[in-house]
């Protein structure tokens, strides 16, 4: 099995949370990965920079996306629960929770998040990405820029 994109975290995650109790990261990666039956060898698949396990990567991510919609709140360092926001979620009974169900229902505060920046200040709404598709985190999309560069040139130093 491979590793479930971190979308695919979020609801069961939430639901983890549902007790009210505080947890931890590791915690919560604990009990996704028996939710999602994972092997050992998925929990130990690193990322390319090697500096941490996709498995866990895609845990943190969904956690910081959860806190910026507010459904889950830092309670100290590394530390979380759900939020009275969240627990309302939860009673809706969604199938799913997605960037693009966050649009919906995490407020201003997660639009915010999701809003592109530009570095020359133009803040034209030219950011056509489809947020139902989102199945890399931030890192990967790093990662994998990085990878791209160096094997660019990697190929312009042969060729020259």
């Amino acid at each position: 099995m491979t590793v479930p994109d971190f979308q695919s975290f979020m609801l069961p995650l939430l639901k983890f949370t549902a007790d009210r109790e505080e947890h931890g990261q590791s915690d919560a990666a604990d009990a996704l990965a028996r939710h999602f039956n994972s092997t050992e060898a998925d929990r130990r698949e690193m990322l390319p920079s090697g500096r941490q396990t996709r498995f866990d990567n895609r845990v943190a991510w969904a956690i910081v996306f959860l806190r910026k919609a507010k459904f889950l709140e830092s309670t100290r360092r590394g530390r979380f629960k759900i939020t009275d926001r969240g627990s309302e979620i939860l009673k809706s009974n969604p199938n799913r929770i997605d960037v693009k169900y966050l649009m919906q229902h995490g407020g201003a505060e997660f639009k915010e998040f999701r809003k592109p920046s530009h570095s020359n200040g133009d803040q034209s709404d030219d950011h056509n990405e489809n947020d139902a598709e989102v199945v890399r985190t931030p890192r990967e999309v790093i990662d994998a820029g990085y990878q791209e560069i160096r094997k660019d040139l990697s190929q312009e130093l042969l060729i020259s």
